[in-house]
């Protein structure tokens, strides 16, 4: 492709995206039952993180016959090689750049595979954040330039429902190129998962010389035995969220190269 049709070619193909999520909400759930069912799954003890996909129309979406998309639905990677809505029966988050753009559309159900992304165009783990258009804005213009930097996609979820700047990595490697994505930042706080994929990651990750690199270590102790806490997310679903909120504000405000949040 020539580099003078990059441009055009990357609003046409946002367009798009845009109408097929759009055509999607006329076969979106978003019922208490389907929002009662995530909250179970992933074992939340409230309501913040569904209430806030509803309020983002995101829901789980059903669609037998992919051809309402359209012929631009393999253009767009919305189909398998069955002519089959790719992401049916699954919690459609649609995927931004930087400017609100659709560059994808990630699905997400508890099953074997968990998360499933639309191969588009314009969209690469290797080169984007999750979560970028909320939080660059956010962290400028709110918290100094600062933000936190999570694995997962619903760890960064828990953290925007709570107000932070957070951006999620979608996996527990960071390219050099999102190395030099991070720069934009005035400081980063990274927070890793509570395993050893999670401790490595914190370890091998690229980040500016101003970051602050969070591990989190135990798990919590309750009436009802012990709980185990895997990510940030598990911590936030567990703790009281004025009091997390507090917590993670100030390590957004840390200086120090290391922090630790030890669980009893």
């Amino acid at each position: 492709m020539l580099k003078s049709n990059i441009f055009p070619s990357y609003r046409e193909t946002s367009r798009k995206l845009e109408s097929a999520w759009k055509l999607m909400h006329e076969y979106i759930d978003i019922s208490e039952e389907a929002m009662n069912f995530l909250n179970e799954s992933r074992q939340y003890l409230d309501t913040m993180v569904s209430d806030f996909l509803v309020s983002q129309g995101i829901g789980v979406v059903t669609i037998s016959d992919a051809t309402i998309f359209g012929d631009s639905r393999r253009e767009l990677g919305l189909v398998s090689e069955n002519d089959n809505f790719l992401l049916s029966g699954r919690y459609v988050i649609p995927m931004r750049g930087i400017d609100g753009n659709i560059l994808a559309f990630i699905g997400w159900f508890p099953d074997y595979k968990k998360y499933i992304t639309t191969p588009s165009l314009f969209f690469s783990k290797k080169t984007l954040f999750f979560n970028l258009d909320d939080a660059y804005p956010r962290s400028i213009n709110e918290y100094d330039g600062r933000v936190f930097l999570v694995e997962g996609i619903f760890d960064c979820i828990s953290l925007r429902c709570l107000g932070l700047p957070v951006i999620a990595t979608m996996g527990a490697d960071i390219s050099s190129y999102k190395a030099e994505l991070l720069k934009v930042f005035s400081h980063v706080t990274a927070i890793s998962d509570n395993d050893k994929a999670g401790i490595h990651a914190l370890k091998t990750w690229e980040l500016p010389p101003w970051s602050t690199k969070v591990s989190i270590r135990g798990n919590f102790q309750t009436p009802y035995g012990e709980l185990k806490v895997k990510d940030i997310d598990d911590l936030i679903k567990y703790s009281d969220k004025d009091e997390i909120r507090g917590m993670l504000k100030d390590l957004l405000y840390s200086d120090k190269q290391e922090e630790l949040i030890k669980l009893d």
